[in-house]
């Protein structure tokens, strides 16, 4: 998204040109990019990641009300989560009216009386969308923590696919030894290797061998963010806010989920 790519270089004059430029409803285009930015930030993703780590099944208490599958620590979502960072902390530290005063969609609002929401029912209109409103620094704290929690629930997902690969491979290790005695015995006796029995051998290689690894984007490479670690990056910066005094008023926006996510990297109040 080149804005927020713009807005690490050139905030002050990104936001001055998007406030004297008139939006598609007659508004500063300000607030159009600022909706359309939060609202899609979890669709930024890039085709090419060095670093890529595993696609989360499905997010649960995202403010979008969205569930995706989502490759994280993306070039394009790295930039997008940092750029929302800078933009919170402008916003708080200089009460940039031109920010605050924006409002978006923030949770999605579900009544008991509606019971289960299908899609058939949604397409016929008898179960309307209804969304919190909420002010857009709001928004882009939401989007944050909800990022986090998404990049956490990656890395642990492939810390444990690690582990499950490590014992396979060992289990696999003292597997080929059992196999490689066995076929000794079978030489003496057919003179033939169990590869050369079933027709395997040149020619054949494992999976992980067919593929390539997908070739880093050298533009990618040479960007200041592809080094950034976005775990890290996002648990100093909300560990940072949550000392702020206007972190109270944040916190309060907050669901159990989000919350959640805040303390398992020590932010208890």
């Amino acid at each position: 998204m080149v804005f927020a790519h713009l807005v690490h270089s050139q905030m002050d004059a990104v936001l001055e040109f998007l406030c004297n430029l008139p939006g598609p409803t007659g508004k500063p285009a300000l607030e159009f990019v600022m909706i359309e930015w939060t609202g899609r930030q979890h669709m930024f993703y890039g085709q090419y990641e060095g670093k890529v780590r595993e696609e989360v099944e499905s997010i649960c208490g995202r403010t979008d009300g969205q569930t995706t599958h989502h490759p994280i620590s993306s070039p394009e979502l790295r930039s997008s989560a940092i750029a929302l960072c800078k933009l919170l902390q402008h916003g708080v530290a200089t009460h940039d009216l031109r920010l605050q005063d924006i409002t978006v969609r923030g949770d999605q609002v579900f009544s008991p009386s509606e019971g289960i929401r299908t899609r058939s029912k949604a397409a016929r209109g008898q179960v309307p969308e209804r969304w919190t409103v909420i002010p857009l620094p709001i928004k882009i704290y939401k989007l944050l923590v909800n990022e986090l929690s998404v990049i956490m629930e990656s890395s642990a997902s492939r810390r444990a696919s690690a582990g499950t690969g490590e014992e396979l491979e060992s289990f696999e290790e003292e597997d080929e030894v059992e196999d490689e005695e066995e076929v000794d015995d079978d030489d003496d006796v057919t003179g033939q290797t169990l590869s050369e029995l079933f027709g395997v051998g040149i020619g054949c290689r494992y999976d992980d061998e067919l593929y390539d690894e997908e070739e880093e984007d050298p533009d990618a490479v040479k960007d200041p963010l592809y080094q950034v670690d976005i775990q890290v990056y996002l648990t100093e910066f909300l560990q940072h806010f949550a000392r702020l005094p206007c972190y109270s008023a944040f916190r309060q926006h907050l669901n159990d989920g989000e919350k959640r996510v805040l303390q398992s990297v020590g932010i208890t109040s």
